[in-house]
């Protein structure tokens, strides 16, 4: 249903109230929403009126120039135009998926000429299933924090962010279109 949230709704941030609009539920989070209206406390869409446009997911300008490099370096033949038009589509198709459940602010990555597809949180069982057992998978956090912290304390803190994992950090995995993954690492 949704390229870059292909196992949609497994993941997605739903809110405990019911839709604003309609009063369906489930409902999307609206704080990571982006409106037409101001709202002091954006509201919870259901996936009906999300699609029929009353919001879209929050697409940072960032991001979005961030992929506009990404084509600008592996399509150095398209014209400008062809790169803003590409740009634009994916970023509009990525506006309309609705949104993963972030700690922090949106922070999809893109890898590959497009953005990424979200695959889902790596949870402490997701890790040690990967993994094969507990110790493993703190190995396996240990290899994702050097790569996505390079500043992290050490070895030390390993059982410290093992218990933050799914709580004050999150892990999210994303697949590029060559097939590699990618994460992002949130922090409250």
């Amino acid at each position: 249903m949704f390229r870059y949230f292909p196992g949609y709704p497994e993941g997605a941030a739903f809110a405990e109230k019911p839709c604003y609009f309609c009063g369906a539920c489930p409902a999307l989070d609206g704080e990571l929403l982006d409106f037409d209206e101001a709202f002091n406390d954006p509201p919870p869409v259901c996936l009906p009126d999300f699609l029929a446009g009353k919001a879209r997911m929050d697409i940072p300008s960032s991001i979005q120039r961030t992929l506009a490099r990404n084509v600008e370096a592996r399509h150095p033949d398209w014209n400008e135009q062809a790169r803003e038009t590409y740009v634009q589509e994916r970023t509009e198709e990525l506006a309309h998926t609705p949104p993963v459940s972030w700690i922090q602010p949106n922070q999809w990555p893109v890898c590959g000429g497009d953005y990424a597809q979200f695959i889902g949180e790596l949870t402490r069982a997701r890790i040690e299933a990967h993994a094969g057992s507990v110790e493993g998978g703190k190995i396996f956090l240990q290899t994702i924090l050097r790569q996505e912290r390079p500043e992290w304390p050490g070895d030390s803190w390993l059982e410290r962010y093992w218990e933050y994992l799914g709580d004050f950090m999150r892990i999210y995995q994303f697949r590029c279109p060559d097939g590699s993954e990618v994460n992002v690492l949130q922090m409250m």
